[in-house]
């Protein structure tokens, strides 16, 4: 994704400040959520004493955490059906406000909500046959001691995000066709997996601009990650670096496959001239 496609998103964000605002407020109840809900460090319940183990505190812990996902998954959800038609609007005819939220909701929540759906039952799927692949190594290397434990955690950490950075490219325009070719989820998936294969190297290095900063962190935190102290300070600066670039990459990314689309359609239209001229 060049800088010309970033520049448009700026100007379609100055020309739109109602998007800004609401996916400012969007981030602002998640982060509430987060810090309200989400555990920061669970470090407590690793290697404890059965004996002493406070099951009470784990349940607890547990149904917080369970309730932050709960909820980052229901608002995550209705407020995305809501903001992709305020962008699709904000790309296609140059302006939009917040009035096109609800009818957006309205619209696209199934879609969205299905489009998710198969979304987690894919991930699940590739990270079933991962644990498979991975398990008789895990076998081996405990036979050498926790040094090779750790080793192969990090290795497995590393091998699950260089597949999501290779295979984002050809999913992550399956929205943006859901909203702007206003059709169904089984071809918004086709349709943003050709749009993909067209602009797969602008995509990948988007994707990499969001993943390595967030790899590296947990790499150069792994101990602590691993025990599940993820809440650290790094975490938190990173956190609000890539919420701010999320503002500006969303719209480009809408704005990526609006123009794939215009191309393919003025291609086709010069090709249809073409041989009426014939």
């Amino acid at each position: 994704m060049g800088i010309y496609m970033l520049k448009k998103s700026i100007n379609l964000l100055k020309r739109n400040p109602s998007i800004i605002i609401l996916y400012v407020g969007y981030l602002v109840v998640m982060f509430l959520i987060v810090f309200a809900l989400y555990p920061r460090d669970m470090s407590q319940f690793y290697n404890t004493n059965p004996t002493n183990f406070d099951f009470i505190a784990y349940g607890i812990t547990m149904m917080k955490l369970l309730t932050a996902l709960a909820l980052i998954s229901i608002l995550g959800l209705l407020f995305f059906a809501g903001y992709g038609n305020m962008i699709t609007e904000a790309v296609v005819q140059g302006k939009t406000s917040i009035n096109s939220f609800l009818p957006g909701l309205k619209k696209y929540f199934v879609r969205v909500l299905l489009a998710m759906l198969l979304l987690i039952a894919f991930s699940v799927g590739i990270s079933v046959v991962l644990s498979i692949m991975i398990v008789p190594v895990t076998l081996i290397m405990m036979v050498h001691g926790a040094e090779s434990i750790y080793s192969v955690s990090i290795i497995t950490t590393s091998i699950t995000t260089a597949l999501v950075c290779v295979t984002s490219p050809f999913i992550i325009l399956w929205f943006p066709s859901i909203f702007i070719d206003d059709i169904g989820v089984i071809q918004g998936l086709k349709n943003g997996a050709k749009a993909g294969v067209k602009n797969y190297w602008k995509l990948l290095l988007v994707i990499l601009l969001l993943c390595i900063p967030t790899f590296t962190n947990v790499m150069i935190n792994f101990n602590k990650v691993s025990r599940g102290i993820i809440f650290t300070p790094s975490y938190y600066i990173i956190l609000i670096l890539l919420s701010m670039i999320s503002i500006v990459i969303l719209p480009a990314i809408f704005i990526l496959y609006n123009d794939n689309v215009n191309k393919f359609n003025n291609n086709n239209w010069n090709n249809y001239g073409d041989g009426n001229n014939i």
